[in-house]
């Protein structure tokens, strides 16, 4: 997924936010990963999953407990964890902090369902993401 990433920052049309993503990889769990990645001054920290394994459960189950970790060290920080499934979503026990959990199947279905509600929706929205 950083290999996705990094060839998206180098595109020209990322040129209005390329200055603002950092994309760094480590473990949620090491106190000195965490110290480097500046945590607890980034504005929001984003948890993407592993697109390329055959264990989505235990990804999910991982990144979830990634968000619980960061959510501990750093409350205010707001943590946004994309999960493969959407049945995993549920699994994750909200504390009321600031941690959000969007799933790639409620992603899909949302395009399924914007194009079957609006004609040429899906075609703008894959035209976005030329």
């Amino acid at each position: 997924t950083l290999m996705h990433m990094s060839m998206i920052l180098k595109r020209p049309e990322a040129l209005f936010f390329r200055d603002k993503v950092v994309l760094l990889s480590g473990d949620a769990f090491v106190a000195e990963d965490i110290e480097r990645a500046a945590v607890p001054s980034a504005e929001r920290v984003i948890i993407l999953p592993d697109t390329g394994i055959a264990d989505v459960k235990s990804n999910d189950e991982a990144n979830i407990m990634r968000s619980y970790a960061l959510e501990a060290t750093t409350p205010y920080v707001p943590v946004i964890c994309l999960l493969h499934s959407a049945e995993h979503k549920h699994s994750s026990l909200s504390g009321g902090g600031q941690c959000s959990y969007v799933s790639i199947d409620a992603l899909k279905m949302a395009m399924i369902a914007s194009a079957c509600m609006t004609p040429g929706a899906l075609s703008m929205i894959c035209n976005l993401f030329k």
